[in-house]
């Protein structure tokens, strides 16, 4: 009897005895739900990773379509010399000569847009001194024009009551030029809009060409 209560005594001492294999199997069922959780963690993590990469992609491509727009088409009026035209960005004016039919410089006027496919450019040469004939003036520039080159069209043209030449030229590079001449009070207008050998301005640059309108002529 002494035994028997002498091992109750132990028993009551150590609370129950829990066997190795049940503990064994619950460790590892913790470590497997454990490691199910940071799996599933990390592919939230991927997923939010590649959402984000989606998104940086709709803005490139909305920032390549914003910047792919064509520029809108603007008409640009100078009283003082009695003319519009229209470009497709604002243009830079410059101050330089023009050398004359007769070898003179004179003071001229350049409003001028490059872009990557075209040129766009009126000149305005002050010839109202030089002592030439409207058929000088515009001969001397069809043939700086066409230097190098070669005349595709060359005839009349006319804007209301201002006459002049309209012509076509390739250029020996490969540029396409189209360009209109107008000797009117005293001034050369020499407007040219030329497609590039880089592009294909062709349309650009007869737009740009006919847009042209004397302000004093009507």
């Amino acid at each position: 009897m002494r035994l028997i209560a002498l091992v109750f005594a132990v028993l009551v001492a150590n609370g129950p005895v829990v066997s190795r294999p049940a503990a064994a199997q619950g460790s590892q069922a913790g470590s497997q739900a454990a490691a199910q959780g940071s799996q599933a963690a990390a592919q939230g993590s991927q997923a939010a990773a590649q959402g984000s990469q989606a998104a940086a992609q709709g803005s490139q491509a909305a920032a390549q379509g914003s910047q792919a727009a064509p520029q809108s088409w603007t008409e640009y009026r100078y009283p003082d010399y009695a003319f519009t035209i229209s470009f497709p960005a604002e243009p830079k004016i410059e101050t330089t000569t023009y050398e004359a039919a007769n070898g003179r410089a004179v003071q001229a006027r350049v409003y001028a847009v490059t872009r990557d496919a075209g040129m766009f450019k009126m000149t305005i040469a002050e010839l109202s001194d030089a002592g030439l004939e409207e058929g000088a003036v515009i001969d001397h520039a069809i043939k700086t024009l066409a230097k190098g080159g070669e005349i595709k069209l060359d005839i009349p043209h006319r804007i209301s009551r201002v006459y002049g030449r309209q012509l076509s030229i390739l250029g020996s590079d490969g540029s396409r030029s189209s360009v209109a001449l107008f000797y009117h009070d005293g001034r050369l207008y020499q407007i040219e809009g030329k497609s590039l050998p880089t592009g294909n301005a062709t349309a650009d640059a007869i737009r740009f060409q006919q847009s042209l309108v004397f302000t004093d002529s009507d």
